[in-house]
Parts: C-alpha cells; sequence; structure tokens
C-alpha cells in the first residue's frame, strides 16, 4: 500500500492519495469541488486539486486549520451520500476513529482499510485525524488534538454532508486512552483545553457515545505492566504524560472520580 502527499490550489487542504481501485464518478460532491471518486462501496473527495496532479488511487480530503494548531485528518462518506442523493435530515452520523501505536507512533494512513469498513458496515461517515504524538508533543497536545476534531466536525459537518450533532468517538489502544480523556475534559470544561466553555459544551451535547477498544485507563496500573515486562525505560509512556507525577491526572478513572455527578448525569 502506497501513499504520497500533495499540494492542491491554495486552500486549507493537501490531499493524502491511496494507491488502490476505484471508479470514478465525474459529478462534484458538494459546491467548490473540483471532483468526486467513488469506491465500490465507500465514497471519497478530492477537493480543490487538479485531477492532472492526482497520481491514482482513492483520494482522501485531509489537512485542516483548526484553531493555533494544523490538524490533519481523512474523510470518508458512505456511499450514496453524496449532494442530491441525501435529504438534509437523513444526513450519515459522523465517528471519529482515534487510532492507538502507545503514543508515540502511528499515522491516519495506516487505518484507512479500517475507517473505510466502518463507513461501509456502519453507514456512517468516518474522521480519522492525525494527532501530536511524542516527542513532536505530549498527552495533552494530543487531546487538544483530539478535541479539534470535534470543532472541525461542529464547523464543517453541512458542508461535507453528515451530522454533526450525531458523533460517537471510538478510539483503540493509546487511541482510546486519548478518546476517554478528551471526554473528560470537554465534561468537566478544562480550562487546559484551548476551547472557550461554550464550545466544549456543544461538542458535548452533539456526542451520542464514547467507545475503546483495548484501552489504557489508568496510567499508573499501565506504568506496573510495562515494568513487568521491562520495558519501562524505553516506553514512550511516562515521558508522554510529563512524568509518573503526572500519571492520575492523565487516568480516565482517576479523572471521573473527580466530576460533580451533574456534569456525569
Amino acid at each position: 500500500m502506497t501513499s504520497c502527499q500533495l499540494s492542491g490550489k491554495p486552500q486549507l487542504w493537501t490531499l493524502s492519495l491511496l494507491m488502490c481501485p476505484l471508479k470514478a464518478n465525474e459529478e462534484p460532491l458538494y459546491p467548490g469541488s473540483t471532483e468526486g471518486i467513488v469506491s465500490d462501496s465507500v465514497q471519497f473527495v478530492d477537493k480543490g486539486v487538479d485531477r492532472s496532479s492526482r497520481c491514482g488511487g482513492v483520494c482522501l480530503l485531509s489537512s485542516v486549520s483548526c484553531l493555533s494548531a494544523s490538524l490533519t485528518l481523512s474523510v470518508l462518506w458512505p456511499s450514496g451520500s453524496m449532494a442530491g442523493q441525501t435529504s438534509l435530515d437523513r444526513l450519515p452520523p459522523l465517528v471519529v476513529f482515534v487510532y492507538g501505536s502507545a503514543w508515540s507512533t502511528g499515522h491516519r494512513s495506516i487505518y484507512c482499510l479500517l475507517a473505510t469498513q466502518m463507513a461501509e458496515e456502519l453507514n456512517a461517515a468516518v474522521i480519522c485525524p492525525d494527532y501530536s504524538t511524542f516527542s513532536k508533543g505530549n498527552v495533552l497536545m494530543m487531546v487538544q488534538d483530539v478535541a479539534d476534531s470535534f470543532i472541525w466536525a461542529q464547523e464543517n459537518g453541512p458542508k461535507f454532508r453528515f451530522d454533526k450533532d450525531n458523533i460517537v468517538l471510538v478510539g483503540h489502544s493509546a487511541g482510546a486512552h486519548l478518546a476517554a480523556m478528551t471526554t473528560l475534559f470537554l465534561l468537566d470544561t478544562r480550562e487546559e483545553l484551548l476551547i472557550e466553555s461554550k464550545k466544549q459544551q456543544e461538542i458535548i451535547r452533539s456526542l451520542k457515545g464514547v467507545i475503546g477498544m483495548s484501552g489504557v485507563y489508568s496510567i499508573m496500573d499501565h506504568h506496573e505492566h510495562e515494568k513487568t515486562r521491562g520495558i519501562e525505560y524505553i516506553s514512550c509512556m511516562s515521558r508522554a504524560m510529563n512524568g509518573k507525577e503526572n500519571f492520575r491526572h492523565y487516568s480516565p478513572v482517576h479523572v471521573v472520580k473527580n466530576l460533580s455527578s451533574d456534569k456525569l448525569s
């Protein structure tokens, strides 16, 4: 599986192009797009890119600027959600998928096939954001990146034809930890997030569920697990959490115990 990066016309987007079989559809997916690309069951979009610059394969919309940072994400649609085929009250729900890889590695392109399957099986739009893995960032920056993907969804749902008020957050492994921490920080309207409290509350209202798969919910317990395996010194987890003194602060099982009952109801 091969990927490449291209810059398109001057807009907020660049493109990540994945070499896969595809079927081309010449009709634009939404006003302002330059082309639409449709696979057998899942629909993709290529915005602001010359046809001559496409290196082939399925095109995923990516690279979105949010707040002061640059958020990079891929967007996939279920088939049949093209502009004009889906009424406003039947927009597909949105799944935000946060991948794992020990807080230190990984890239959204690795999970393209999984995201494609999710879009097909769930009949939902799927976005898969990259985040500031260690050593480019720490856990708070990673949580901020996940939260920023919600802001992008809130601002762009109508344009990209998914229901911005019907979102499920899914995370795997370290991604499940980040999904849980992002949800709890938003519930608690934390000032640590560079998002005004009103916007945090809007995001929480749009979030209909959180699913964690093989997640780490106690950093303290996971550190003990790393010690039994003899990898605590080579693991990036402790450094990503800014040291052992912050293990409890970034453990979902500890954070949830300190939330008031009205925020959990």
